[in-house]
């Protein structure tokens, strides 16, 4: 405790000791880097009674984190931590993405975002907690827990998910283009529904390469808010949606908008229609 003390003192970090904890007052970056002018503490471990008001940053060298951290924001994207104790809090964001990281621990709570992009991590433990976003493209994960609900911004792409969740409720936008997922159940909420491919889902009906353009896609499918027709980070009832392409492109390119629009409904309808008539 001591020896990082004096690290912290002789690099000009602005610490107070309160109750047997070091309580550094902003971001701290520890570990060891390449970059000379980088303000990172030169040292090789954290001690347990550290509190980071704001960002603590993991460089090289550190090879685990005590279970009596605190910091708001936790990141070690590229560092040689490839496990977090249990029961560890974060009340703002956890940044893992790209990490040596395998799995989560038991009883983390995150408050604002958990970003595990790029990593080997195969499932979520049901002890997790996460209130804000979860970023878990290009992961392992296969299965999501029913009854997730998260405030923000969920991101599902280039993974192995074979299904989405029962009763999933996302606050803001859903980016979805989960490899073995075929079908998007009506029971989710999310305002915004990005497909990076519609074309791969059963129950979705979309055009794509409107105007030439490959990658611009309109689709329409069911959810908890109803039909919804969706363009990028468009996700909107029909009725809206020709209101909307008109006042943001030229008139030509609006016109093929709302009939690609209109054509996703009607197929829509049409598949529904010949799903019912299957089941009776």
């Amino acid at each position: 405790m001591t020896d990082f003390i004096d690290k912290l003192a002789a690099n000009g970090v602005a610490f107070t000791l309160q109750d047997g904890r070091i309580i550094v007052e902003g971001d701290l970056r520890v570990g060891f880097t390449l970059e000379p002018e980088d303000p990172a503490i030169p040292c090789d471990y954290i001690p347990a009674n550290l509190t980071v008001t704001n960002t603590l940053t993991i460089l090289a060298g550190i090879h685990s984190i005590p279970a009596g951290l605190v910091a708001r924001n936790l990141f070690i994207s590229y560092s040689e931590l490839e496990s977090l104790p249990d029961n560890l809090t974060i009340t703002g964001t956890l940044m893992a993405n790209s990490s040596r990281l395998k799995y989560l621990p038991e009883n983390l709570t995150v408050g604002r975002a958990l970003d595990i992009m790029c990593t080997d991590i195969a499932y979520l433990p049901e002890t997790l907690k996460v209130a804000g976003s979860m970023m878990l493209s290009n992961t392992r994960i296969t299965t999501l827990p029913d009854n997730l609900h998260l405030e923000e911004n969920l991101a599902l792409e280039a993974m192995p998910l074979q299904a989405l969740p029962k009763n999933l409720e996302v606050g803001r936008s859903l980016y979805l283009d989960a490899v073995g997922l075929k079908r998007i159940p009506e029971c989710i909420s999310c305002p915004v529904i990005n497909l990076v491919n519609p074309g791969n889902f059963e129950n979705v009906a979309s055009v794509t390469g409107i105007g030439g353009k490959p990658n611009r896609h309109v689709y329409a499918l069911r959810t908890a808010l109803g039909v919804r027709v969706c363009m990028y980070d468009l996700s909107v009832d029909p009725e809206i949606f020709g209101l909307l392409v008109r006042g943001i492109y030229d008139k030509p390119t609006a016109e093929l908008l709302d009939k690609a629009a209109q054509q996703c409904v009607q197929r829509l309808e049409d598949m529904y229609a010949s799903e019912n008539a299957v089941r009776h």
